[in-house]
């Protein structure tokens, strides 16, 4: 079941780039649940755990639709195998360090998953590429009840969803967007941005989430707020945040083009040299370039690719992908000429198409 789910590439990263897309690299909703009676997962037993694993497999094989999704267990996976499933967001860097029966579950299209056994029982999630929190929450609020209905979920009628983080009780909703926002940082905008965010109930962190580091100007940014309202009103809030600082991102990108074209090309053009002619390439290094190359192509400077592409080669760089391709555990220095080695090619192909276009065109 697990190879299934490597040939494919999951959806977030086939982003087309369209609309808010440009900004937007994905939308994830996640729902924090727990099952009655038992002690939270970093509390229970080896035992509970199992328990809680066989319940909520039992529960996902009773759903209409229930044999579309690929069962691992990270009791029984390799870690490559595990770290890759983190690398594309369908389990958490958390679920990597525990013991006993943990893992998820994964539909066909790489866009729902339940996570099990984290610091919930589960974690319901779905994500996809670009904008689209109103399209997620009708296939999440469906996947919700529907296990709901198979397993029984700790909950209270006062306070609502009980979860082991107190900040999550209630709705146990979080709504994150994963945001490319270049142009504030280059003006020197962020640090007001995100002051301005954090009263507005809006959490950053970083690529890969809670507890990681910003890369390449890539900014998760999620709500605060899950007690005391409803799961619509959660989103609405959340999306009036994000609308406000995808609307200073486009700002300071006309800004940009109008008072520092000629610099902002140079910097996309310096960027494409590091990655055609590297021959060690770092995962740091690497996304600092590409968000350049990013911003060049949405900003019509650069026409040698596209950012569903750019989405693409981003996974396919990262340390489990590499040890995927050339079907071996890569030490860290060979990881980095791996990794350049691949953005090269990718780069290369990119150039003989366009040459070819050109030449066809006369």
């Amino acid at each position: 079941m697990l190879s299934t789910l490597i040939e494919r590439l999951p959806a977030w990263c086939e982003s087309a780039g369209s609309g808010s897309d440009d900004i937007a690299l994905s939308t994830r909703i996640r729902l924090a649940r727990n099952l009655q009676g038992v002690r939270f997962p970093r509390r229970a037993s080896l035992f509970e755990r199992t328990t809680v694993w066989e319940t909520i497999e039992t529960g996902i094989g009773r759903l209409g639709e229930g044999k579309q999704f690929s069962v691992v267990n990270f009791n029984r996976c390799e870690k490559n195998k595990q770290q890759l499933l983190v690398e594309r967001k369908l389990a958490t860097p958390e679920l990597l360090a525990l013991d006993g029966e943990r893992g998820v579950f994964v539909d066909a299209s790489c866009r729902r998953c339940v996570i099990v056994n984290e610091e919930d029982h589960i974690r319901l999630t779905v994500i996809d590429g670009g904008f689209c929190p109103d399209k997620l929450w009708r296939v999440l609020d469906a996947l919700d009840t529907e296990l709901g209905l198979q397993v029984h979920y700790a909950f209270d009628n006062t306070l609502g969803f009980l979860t082991a983080c107190p900040t999550n009780v209630g709705t146990g909703m979080r709504v994150s967007f994963l945001l490319h926002l270049p142009a504030l940082v280059l003006t020197k905008t962020m640090d007001s941005v995100l002051l301005g965010a954090s009263q507005m109930g809006i959490a950053t962190r970083g690529f890969y989430g809670e507890h990681s580091t910003v890369l390449g100007n890539l900014f998760q940014m999620s709500n605060q707020a899950m007690l005391g309202i409803t799961e619509k009103e959660c989103i609405g809030r959340t999306v009036e945040a994000i609308n406000h600082i995808v609307q200073l991102e486009r700002t300071a990108r006309g800004r940009i083009l109008t008072e520092a074209k000629l610099e902002l090309t140079d910097r996309v053009w310096r960027a494409i040299g590091i990655l055609t002619h590297a021959r060690t390439l770092g995962v740091d290094e690497f996304l600092n370039c590409v968000s350049a190359v990013r911003l060049g192509v949405q900003c019509n400077i650069y026409e040698g690719t596209t950012v569903s592409k750019l989405n693409q080669l981003m996974l396919m760089i990262m340390p489990a992908h590499l040890n995927l391709v050339y079907g071996k555990a890569l030490k860290e220095s060979e990881e980095r000429v791996a990794r350049a080695e691949m953005v090269r090619n990718f780069f290369a192909i990119k150039r003989r198409t366009i040459i070819k276009k050109r030449t066809a065109n006369g």
